[in-house]
């Protein structure tokens, strides 16, 4: 615990380096994210000896006729097969596939806080203590997915909309449910108003009740889901973390909201940060907040949550930024940074098995 302690730390250290120059802050604490992610024993991390034992099997994956179809069709992506054999000929070492992955990941991330967070300090650390960081080494193909997922959302609010489509389909070669993320092109491009919260919230109501049908087709008819079980609906695994993050979420988008709402035109606060970017972000995490309560279903879903999740990493320093009392605004911040900071260590504490990230070792080679 030591040193996700220390790595929590370390952004509110270096803040006066982010004072004098936000992409050398931006960089030295990343670095030291990346550090942590990259050089993680295979022991960290639910999956990562998984995917490590998987390493050199996925490079020498038959890629011609019936093999390819099969692999489609089954388990693991195409671009993350594609992926393994293209590092296997640099090195059959799985620790290249970790480098790669917190690598990419650091950039994308960097580059959206960049482009939308009037605090960088509040936005790494919430990427930690918000268990961006734990996910990062749980789920590796969705983290590979996740990259190219943040990049696409930077490209939608640019009305970039080819390189978002790119982004999205590249993401959906690495794990399947980035697909997702094409329903917000619809909502970026639309009128954004409470009409659109609430046939979001109509429309989880009907799949939350329609579940058991419309999940038992999809385990049954599509290979790459066989392997769930719709008996696992309701098992009440994981759902005491569902409904603290349910909570969560909802206190995010409340504070969110009542927060100074930012004019049409480029707010004076920097980086440009206007009315309907801000409404946008909203929309995401109600977005999480209903793939949440279907999760609670089966918990597994709740992944899909994370790709909308990345809004708070934003949308909590915007919001704060906004408050005109500099003591209440420093309340503000202190009061986000303690109490995501007691989420984080009260989760791995006392469940660690959500992500199997404690105790952490490195592992250099």
């Amino acid at each position: 615990m030591l040193l996700y302690t220390s790595l929590i730390l370390v952004p509110i250290i270096l803040t006066p380096v982010e004072l004098l120059s936000k992409r050398l802050y931006a960089f030295l604490s990343l670095f030291l994210i990346w550090i942590v992610i990259a050089f993680r024993a295979l022991t960290v991390g639910s999956d990562t000896l998984t995917y490590a034992q998987l390493y050199g099997q996925l490079a020498a994956q038959n890629l011609s006729g019936s093999s390819l179809l099969e692999l489609v069709n089954g388990r693991f992506e195409l671009g993350y097969v594609l992926l393994n054999k293209f590092l296997y000929v640099i090195t059959p070492n799985p620790r290249i596939l970790l480098i790669f992955a917190a690598t990419i990941e650091m950039i994308a991330i960097g580059y959206f806080i960049n482009k939308f967070s009037t605090s960088q300090s509040l936005s790494i650390i919430l990427f930690i203590t918000m268990n961006f960081l734990a996910f990062s080494m749980n789920a590796l193909r969705q983290c590979l997915a996740l990259t190219l997922v943040v990049l696409a959302v930077v490209f939608l609010i640019e009305n970039n909309d080819w390189m978002y489509l790119v982004m999205v389909i590249g993401a959906s070669f690495f794990h399947k449910t980035a697909l997702i993320m094409l329903i917000l092109y619809p909502i970026w491009k639309m009128k954004l108003t409470k009409k659109i919260v609430i046939t979001i919230f109509l429309i989880t109501i009907v799949v939350i009740f329609s579940f058991e049908k419309w999940f038992g087709f999809l385990t049954t008819s599509i290979d790459s889901y066989n392997g769930y079980q719709v008996s696992a609906i309701g098992d009440g695994g994981g759902s005491t973390a569902l409904y603290a993050k349910i909570c969560i979420l909802i206190v995010i988008i409340i504070f969110s909201y009542l927060s100074n709402r930012p004019e049409m035109e480029d707010t004076k606060i920097k980086p440009e940060f206007n009315l309907k970017i801000w409404k946008f972000f909203i929309v995401m995490l109600c977005i999480s907040v209903s793939i949440t309560l279907i999760a609670l279903q089966y918990s597994q879903i709740n992944r899909i949550a994370t790709y909308f999740d990345i809004a708070y990493l934003v949308l909590i320093p915007r919001a704060i930024s906004t408050t005109k009392n500099a003591n209440i605004r420093f309340l503000e911040y202190l009061s986000v940074i303690v109490m995501s900071s007691a989420y984080f260590l009260v989760v791995q504490l006392y469940r660690p098995e959500w992500f199997g990230i404690i105790p952490y070792h490195f592992g250099w080679l």
